[in-house]
């Protein structure tokens, strides 16, 4: 068999879904009642049902699982080779990565049993589809962990910003209080570049297309930098903006907007 990935949306008309399945460090596989091989969580999609849902199904239909993240990894194709079988077949549909906290009993359906696995055992269902798409599950949890590892503070963001600052001493302007004006006005027009890339992009490509979102992550990263240099430029510490941010998320909180709402339109 035949297995190609491709990117998040670049496919349509999805027939199935595959859900590759962790807990607490072991992948959950599935043994099928007529079969003596594993296999991860997946089956067709129902009629009117989207493939997320579909997914969130199955892996509670095959492996009992109740509480858990899942997240898509990718598209998939597969075919069927002509030396295989008379009757090639082909399907396509979305691959899922499900990080699961509670496992409860397994629910009456074609699975005989699950197990957990510390890799994928030789014998698979279907190896080749597994062959193909796996490295790509490994490839997500890998992003995920570098995401968890470079979630910067803001002091250290801060501190990143003072020692590009040291580095051009003599080259760039000091970042004095006269200067801070300049920084919020490179800012908002790095904001106007990332409106800019919404307008051409539009909110589908910006979500789905990994360099059109890069690129407009990258315009995020001007921003903040820009803002970083204004918070250095008036002085404003780490401590003292989270403590007004704080005061600030107390207060909307707190506040009825349903009501502010209701007499902002009779003052009007």
């Amino acid at each position: 068999m035949k297995c190609t990935a491709y990117d998040v949306g670049t496919l349509f008309d999805y027939k199935f879904v595959i859900t590759f399945a962790i807990y607490n460090g072991k992948w959950i596989l599935c043994k099928h009642k007529e079969r003596n091989t594993w296999e991860t969580s997946g089956g067709h999609i129902k009629q009117g049902e989207s493939p997320i849902s579909a997914a969130r199904r199955e892996l509670y239909e095959e492996t009992g699982s109740i509480k858990f993240d899942i997240e898509v990894i990718c598209d998939y194709w597969a075919c069927d080779e002509p030396h295989e079988t008379k009757n090639v077949g082909w399907s396509n549909g979305v691959v899922f990565l499900a990080t699961v906290d509670t496992l409860g009993e397994l629910p009456e359906s074609e699975m005989e049993k699950i197990n957990l696995f510390d890799e994928m055992p030789p014998n698979l269902t279907y190896p080749d589809i597994t062959k193909t798409l796996f490295p790509l599950a490994l490839q997500k949890i890998h992003q995920k962990d570098e995401e968890i590892n470079s979630d910067l503070k803001l002091s250290e963001i801060m501190q990143m910003q003072k020692q590009l600052q040291e580095k051009h001493r003599g080259k760039w302007a000091p970042l004095t209080p006269d200067y801070g004006r300049s920084c919020l006005l490179w800012m908002v027009e790095e904001l106007g570049e990332i409106v800019s890339v919404i307008k051409k992009r539009g909110e589908t490509y910006v979500m789905a297309d990994s360099a059109i979102r890069e690129a407009f992550i990258e315009e995020f990263v001007d921003v903040l930098m820009f803002m970083i240099d204004a918070l250095l430029c008036y002085k404003i510490s780490p401590s003292a903006l989270s403590n007004a941010f704080l005061k600030k998320h107390s207060k909307n909180m707190n506040r009825d907007w349903e009501k502010e709402e209701a007499s902002y339109i009779r003052r009007e």
